[in-house]
């Protein structure tokens, strides 16, 4: 799935005939559902959730799925919000680029993978499982919940390194790593890392669209806008 910026709301599908017809949306109180029944398909599955940059508010997938939250263009802008919720639980890979957030709240759980990038202002992470977690660009606190083998890797924005306090909790064999800024764990177990690394090159994904499924059970994304139907 593809989220991307534009001056209107629309939601684009492209699949063979069966997985369109399995495919179900809807929208309650600003929340756009999207989920799919039974279906069977060898070809590719292409999903693009267009919205306005200022109208994002969450992004949530109960289960496996790759989305992708796309940086801005010369035409529009990229996402920028106040507060911004990104929650999976299940094998999800999601990744944002190049977006603009006061307040950023991430949970994986599981298999997931969650990459984030462009100016945080701060953040609240909690991961668990095997679920990695990882933020760049951030300016102010971060608070963490690390259970079970979880990774998080946090980096602070240069101009604004003394800020970025790393605090919370870990559990387990958890481990957290920051490029800049300070850390200071509560360490619920003595295999709980809290490591000064260098930066990261966080590379732009590529969309890999989704192809070759055979779903035996009926599973739901869903997304948040700001009170629009999209």
């Amino acid at each position: 799935m593809l989220i991307t910026p534009g001056d209107k709301y629309q939601v684009e599908l492209t699949a063979e005939r069966p997985v369109i017809d399995a495919i179900t949306s809807s929208v309650t109180s600003g929340i756009l559902y999207i989920g799919v029944d039974p279906a069977k398909s060898d070809e590719s599955i292409k999903i693009t959730v267009t919205l306005p940059n200022s109208a994002l508010k969450s992004v949530q997938s109960s289960a496996a799925a790759s989305i992708f939250i796309a940086p801005g263009t010369p035409a529009c802008a990229g996402f920028s919000a106040k507060e911004l919720f990104i929650s999976s639980n299940s094998a999800v890979d999601l990744y944002a680029d190049s977006i603009t957030v006061d307040n950023l709240t991430v949970a994986g759980t599981g298999a997931s993978t969650i990459e984030v990038q462009g100016s945080i202002g701060s953040a609240i992470i909690t991961a668990t499982g095997s679920a990695n977690v990882s933020l760049a660009k951030v300016k102010g606190p971060v608070q963490v919940n690390g259970v079970g083998a979880s990774d998080i890797f946090v980096e602070a924005d240069p101009a604004f390194g003394e800020r970025m306090i790393i605090t919370g909790t870990g559990l387990g064999a958890s481990h957290v790593r920051h490029a800049g800024g300070e850390c200071d764990l509560s360490k619920l177990s003595s295999a709980i890392k809290c490591e000064q690394v260098a930066a990261r090159t966080f590379a732009i994904k590529p969309v890999v669209w989704t192809r070759d499924i055979d779903i035996n059970y009926a599973s739901t994304c869903e997304g948040r806008s700001r009170g629009t139907y999209l």
